[in-house]
């Protein structure tokens, strides 16, 4: 034996004794290879797989990218039930999913899509065999016969097209190749799971092949409904079909590629609602629970007696209660008063609507690369989407047949984009030049119906609630020693109600650009990056608004505007949209206004790198980057004008230190990275009173929100003997949002912040209690200088940015066992933990708290590698997860994560 063995022996009992404990941790992948049965010669011969990734828009291997990826191939995908982007965070280091409905929500080093309605665009961008897509519903695709998916983490603001403001999700679709294949799998797991999806691959001639995959899914929800058991939701019921072609012409050596993809989605089902599935709760403070004819005692005023009783807060105190507060069902809760109706258990309506989710999506694409002498290629990249998504919800959330909401949103866009690239491997100056055009066209509504003939009666006889208003339903500026006028919050719900629409919208979006990187590697050894980006982004957008007088607490068009939901309106600048023709309104002929707005924004983006090889498996690096996301416009124009101002564009500068490493001849590979980023101008939704109707207000978006982050993450893959694979991954990212002013309603007193003997006149919260106020919140006001009012800020110190835990880590084990002429049987553990993320940053003691998710397989190959059987089952905790709240109603609705699941995987490969 030579030393050179010795030494290669000694390293791997020292790897293995070294990283043996890790497959206690459970978990995922850190990097991009697979943990389950090898799908590579050099995963089977004992080696960590050569990644190739596309992040710099050219094909490169993962270990040599100055950036932080994680790379994520097909295999890993199938093994790990990977078929939507929701289970993509258990095994993507870094990336939390939330989600509002049908809509998901990425969140990447401190920042996360905010906006999902069509006055702006989501701040991760999402990208198809590089098609950008520009509404968040489209992230919900299925992963069907898939190269691979690339989280790209920090702003990629040079290279990509849109938006890539905290980081990319990048999908590659398998391309036809020259040789047959099929494959085919099967699954059914409990909820009624039955999941088919397949491929095949022919090759027409030796120029051209082509390819087509497509996935059938059809699942119960995962929330039952004790009221209507046709009414669950977070079901699933899809069909999604794809063909792609490729002609590499053999006269022309392989320097001409043609791509072109085509493919259809379709989704019916309940889905989540329009934003959340279902009631989670409301915040509840005692001393503020005050029963019917109970009497409110407040600070320096009179006692005021409450015949109907009253729910009031303090965002300070409160804690979490199972009931919606925003109607009452007459039935003492708690301490004798009726806080709400109560709420079933978290998997688990009770509501009378039935909600649709119809998800629909026709795209086409095609990818050109022509190759000059193997020095140059160029490339043309062009698509058309047509995506449409229509979601209702029990907007109520009762049992009660009293509202429901619908959702309604549309995208057509077109892209182009022209590419100029260095081809040759070994030159030290590689660069890649671009041009990109984009036209997409966003209708967007919602709108929320009253049901009129809504009976207490009939609600009683039928299993339902009575229904009554909460005081602050009907709130109103008034001083602690007045009297509620009207006493509503004993009232019934009557006719006396009004539609919403929030509001009719159309966004058209031209972008331009014009992109350059180039690198230059001195001595094989130093590579320098540099790359430039200018952006011109012309937006216009509409949006018919209810400007209309209010009488009675109730909007003049109403009722009957909205029973026939549409994207249509009026979209002439001040022009009028009638009403719906059921409508009694005396103005149903100019109910809504349309307000329109139109600006163009021009910005720079660039970035700067540096990366030290010192041999082929050790590499240091760092990166100054700068992103941008496109601004946009508020839904309402500010009070007192008739123009929608426009919402600036938001920034963040970003650095980042890092290394990537592998030992032991490709056994170990670790990579780590440290960053900062400092997000600034950020777009936040500001409230002021609204002039038309008192006690109300308006809310509209601007710039103002600064965000400071920095973090570390940490890779591992180890192999220290080819049967076993072992990964770990641990994140840490300090996410803090700073001190930002959300309403420029004042408090319209000379009190003290804190001090309660100088107000004798606070004045009942826009949110209807006396609570929030300068008194018993001081943390949610700020004094305006020179004046003797305040202004309402969403909160006077740091606080933890929504969606983002400080820590994650991930973890995992893959053992196989070679059964010789039986074949092959693998087991694998994977765990993620959470250390909790805040919920909402309107309550910053909202938070969901930490846990730990595990996963479980058993997989079966026989000899000859075509069939596999898996068993497995997800979150073996069984642990129920709310990855995104919203407040509806004053009451909060959610969407869970999956329960405990479990299910059989049959799978065939020719």
């Amino acid at each position: 034996m030579t030393a050179i063995d010795n030494k290669t022996r000694a390293g791997r009992c020292f790897l293995l004794a070294s990283v043996a404990a890790i497959g206690l941790i459970g978990g995922t992948a850190a990097g991009a290879q697979s943990q389950g049965v090898p799908a590579s010669d050099e995963a089977a011969s004992g080696v960590i797989d050569q990644i190739v990734v596309t992040a710099q828009r050219r094909s490169e291997s993962l270990q040599s990218v100055p950036l932080s990826v994680t790379a994520l191939s097909g295999d890993v995908l199938r093994d790990k039930d990977v078929v939507n982007i929701d289970r993509l965070q258990q095994i993507a280091p870094g990336l939390r999913i939330g989600r509002s409905g049908s809509d998901p929500r990425p969140a990447l080093r401190g920042t996360f899509t905010a906006a999902i309605q069509g006055n702006n665009d989501p701040r991760i961008g999402f990208y198809i065999d590089e098609i950008y897509q520009s509404r968040t519903s489209q992230l919900s695709v299925p992963f069907v016969d898939l190269e691979q998916i690339e989280v790209q983490k920090g702003p990629q603001g040079t290279l990509f097209g849109r938006n890539s403001f905290g980081g990319n999700i990048a999908i590659t679709t398998a391309k036809p190749r020259g040789n047959f294949e099929a494959g085919l799998d099967a699954t059914y797991g409990n909820y009624d799971r039955k999941l088919i999806q397949g491929f095949i691959n022919i090759p027409v001639s030796k120029d051209l092949a082509v390819r087509f995959a497509g996935a059938f899914e059809d699942r119960d929800g995962y929330i039952k409904n004790i009221f209507n058991p046709k009414a669950e939701a977070d079901d699933r019921h899809l069909f999604y079909i794809r063909s792609s072609l490729r002609f590499a012409p053999q006269a022309l050596d392989g320097n001409l590629e043609i791509l072109l993809h085509g493919s259809y989605w379709k989704e019916d089902d309940h889905g989540n609602g329009a934003f959340g599935s279902k009631a989670i709760g409301a915040l509840y403070s005692p001393q503020y629970q005050i029963a019917p004819g109970g009497t409110l005692n407040l600070p320096n005023a009179s006692p005021v007696t409450l015949p109907g009783g009253y729910v009031g807060l303090d965002y300070q105190s409160s804690t979490l209660i199972p009931y919606s507060v925003f109607y009452r069902d007459g039935i003492p809760d708690i301490n004798g008063a009726d806080v709400g109706i109560p709420i079933p258990g978290k998997y688990t309506l009770r509501t009378d609507y039935e909600s649709v989710q119809k998800l629909k999506s026709k795209q086409f694409s095609a990818n050109i690369n022509y190759d000059i002498a193997d020095v140059v290629r160029l490339r043309s990249i062009t698509s058309y989407t047509d995506f449409s998504a229509f979601r209702t919800r029990d907007a109520d959330g009762t049992s009660a047949n009293k509202g429901i909401g619908y959702f309604l949103t549309e995208d057509k866009a077109f892209t182009q984009e022209f590419q100029i690239q260095s081809h040759k491997a070994d030159s030290p100056l590689q660069y890649t030049a671009g041009l990109f055009y984009m036209k997409d066209k966003v209708p967007d509504a919602y709108f929320g119906l009253e049901n009129r003939a809504y009976s207490t009666a009939n609600a009683i006889a039928t299993g339902g609630y009575p229904i009554y208003f909460n005081n602050y339903t009907y709130s109103s500026l008034v001083n602690y020693g007045a009297p509620l006028a009207g006493n509503v919050n004993s009232a019934l719900v009557t006719a006396a109600r009004s539609d919403s629409v929030n509001p009719l919208t159309y966004l058209e979006t031209v972008s331009k650009a014009a992109y350059a990187q180039a690198s230059y590697t001195f001595a094989r050894k130093l590579t320098i990056t540099g790359g430039l980006r200018y952006t011109e982004d012309h937006r216009t957008f509409f949006s018919a608004l209810q400007l209309a007088a209010a009488t009675g607490g109730t909007f003049a068009f109403s009722p009957g505007y909205g029973v026939t939901p549409s994207l249509d309106f009026n979209r002439t600048c001040d022009g009028f949209t009638a009403a719906d023709p059921s409508s009694t309104a005396t103005n149903k002929a100019t109910a809504l206004t349309t307000r329109c707005g139109d600006t163009k924004f021009k910005f720079w983006t660039y970035r700067l790198a540096a990366d030290y090889k010192f041999d082929d498996q050790h590499m240091v690096y760092a990166s100054y980057n700068t992103g941008r996301h496109a601004g946009g416009f508020s839904y309402s124009p500010r009070p007192g004008a008739n123009t929608l101002n426009p919402v600036d564009t938001e920034n963040v500068t970003a650095y980042e230190i890092g290394s990537k490493n592998q030992f032991f001849d490709r056994r170990l590979q670790f990579n780590v990275a440290t960053f900062y980023n400092k997000y600034k101008n950020l777009q936040i939704s500001v409230s002021y009173p609204n002039p038309l109707l008192a006690g109300s207000v308006s809310t509209y978006s601007q710039n103002g929100q600064s965000n400071d982050t920095y973090g570390a993450e940490f890779e591992m893959i180890a192999k220290p003997v080819r049967e076993l694979t072992l990964n770990l991954a641990v994140n840490y990212l300090h996410a803090r949002d700073n001190p930002v002013v959300v309403s420029g309603a004042s408090s319209n007193s000379l009190c003290t912040i804190g001090t309660s003997a100088s107000c004798p006149n606070i004045q009942i919260g826009l949110t209807g209690g006396i609570l929030p106020n300068v008194v018993s919140n001081p943390e949610l006001f700020v004094a305006v200088p020179g004046t003797t009012t305040f202004n309402t800020v969403g909160y006077n110190k740091k606080v933890k940015v929504q969606n983002q835990p400080d820590w994650t880590v991930q973890g995992g084990a893959a053992y196989t066992i070679d059964l010789v002429n039986a074949g092959k049987l693998t087991g694998e553990v994977q765990s993620y933990f959470n250390a909790g993320f805040l919920l909402s940053t309107s309550t910053p003691n909202f938070m969901q708290k930490s846990y730990t998710k595990t996963d479980l397989r058993l997989t079966y190959a026989p000899a000859g590698g075509r069939f596999t059987v898996q068993a497995f089952v997800e979150n073996i905790e069984n642990v129920a997860v709310v990855n995104r709240v919203t407040v509806s109603n004053y009451t909060y609705d959610g969407n869970y994560e999956a329960p405990r699941t479990y299910g059989l995987r049959v799978g065939f490969r020719y």
